[in-house]
């Protein structure tokens, strides 16, 4: 369940990156903690 919702906060958060193309620098630390 855990692993279902990392992937599916993946999948928005590549999806808001190619749609408003916000800086990675911001998302680095966050992205880090799941990752």
């Amino acid at each position: 369940m855990d692993l279902l919702l990392a992937l599916t906060y993946a999948a928005f958060a590549v999806a808001l990156f190619k749609i408003f193309r916000i800086p990675l620098n911001k998302w680095a630390v966050p992205k880090r903690c799941w990752a």
